[in-house]
């Protein structure tokens, strides 16, 4: 037998699942008693404050217009689904306007008719190096944008290598700073082993030929930009 605020249970084999609730219920409510709600409220449950008004104003309901169905995902024609694949470009829907890829075909001087667009968001850290190499092959065109904040991370730039492979110099890695290029047999470039205080981000598009096998990392797998 077990007496807690005057509650007695009797706790003896037998017992179904709508007695043991009863009994439950019956035990809630006499812990919840006037006299013991001043004891209990450090252990409750805080309730959550109305939320505030947006700006001081009321929220008024969208009736019109995008928003007003309540389901924002199928007015714009998107179907919702949980990633679990990681950073993979056909998720996003990124596509880039006609103008974008006339832009960079002039100034790098290239066609780029039947080619897909692939992004890849990297994130490296302590150890990561990268052997020079010279994106030539499926790579059209490398386009790197640095995203690091972190210490140091003006030297977490990509390493450019001469002919022989041999380091010549690192671009600057600061936020927002940039390396494009066109691969071919002398485009060698990788990433020194040096120290990584926290996480070096990168984002890298790339134009691609159809030969490209991993096409689940393109952001439209059959549809090239051009």
């Amino acid at each position: 037998m077990i007496s807690e605020v005057g509650v007695v249970m009797n706790l003896k084999f037998g017992w179904n699942r709508r007695s043991f609730l009863s009994a439950l219920a019956a035990a809630s409510g006499g812990l919840l008693a006037p006299d013991r709600i001043g004891a209990l409220s450090l252990f409750a449950k805080k309730r959550k404050p109305s939320a505030p008004a947006v700006d001081g104003n009321p929220i008024v309901p969208i009736t019109s217009g995008l928003g007003s169905t309540g389901d924002i995902y199928a007015e714009l024609g998107v179907t919702p689904l949980v990633n679990i694949n990681g950073t993979v470009t056909v998720i996003g829907g990124s596509v880039m306007p006609p103008e974008v890829v006339a832009a960079w075909e002039k100034l790098c001087g290239i066609d780029l008719t039947g080619t897909y667009l692939r992004i890849e968001y990297c994130r490296d850290a302590g150890g990561f190096w990268l052997e020079p190499h010279t994106d030539i092959g499926a790579k059209r065109i490398t386009i790197m944008n640095f995203l690091s904040t972190g210490e140091e991370s003006e030297t977490w730039g990509t390493d450019i290598y001469d002919n022989d492979m041999k380091f010549y110099e690192s671009c600057p890695g600061d936020f927002n700073c940039g390396l494009i290029f066109i691969p071919g047999t002398n485009s060698y470039h990788g990433f020194e082993r040096r120290e990584i205080k926290g996480i070096r981000r990168s984002l890298m598009l790339n134009y691609v030929g159809p030969e490209w096998r991993a096409r689940h990392e393109l952001c439209f797998p059959d549809q090239p930009v051009k």
